[in-house]
């Protein structure tokens, strides 16, 4: 019974795969063109990649990293951001609680929120001293 399924399987495989390739074949032009984005050196890549891990392992509530993106990468002109965008976090509220189930008061929110926020600005402050010493490591 089981060979019957298996030899059964085999065969619709025979039988398909060159009908999706014969489909596949008379498809319209294909596009071999591509847009290549404009790149920096090595270290302000590597300074992108970091500074993402730094902002998504600090601000774990912005799961889009859209506050500190601006941060991390050069806006189309060249510019970076010097803050992280406080107004694309979720707002602090009075009920969030451990994961015991215990009250976080919003002091200690904002107290933490306000550290966690400083380390993402202080890699932007040194961002260009960080790049060179990249840029000079991996030639």
């Amino acid at each position: 019974m089981m060979t019957s399924r298996v030899s059964r399987a085999v065969a619709y495989g025979v039988v398909s795969l060159p009908l999706l390739a014969g489909v596949a074949g008379c498809s319209g032009d294909f596009d071999t063109t591509r847009t290549v984005p404009a790149r920096g050196t090595l270290g302000r890549e590597l300074f992108g990649v970091a500074c993402d891990r730094v902002g998504a392992q600090a601000l774990r509530e912005d799961v889009t990293g859209a506050s500190f993106h601006a941060v991390c990468h050069a806006d189309p002109a060249g510019g970076y951001a010097d803050k992280v965008n406080l107004g694309l976090l979720v707002a602090i509220t009075q009920d969030a609680k451990t994961p015991e189930g215990d009250v976080v008061p919003v002091a200690t929110q904002i107290k933490n929120r306000n550290y966690r926020i400083a380390r993402i600005e202080a890699l932007g402050r040194r961002r260009e001293e960080l790049i060179r010493a990249l840029d000079a490591t991996i030639p």
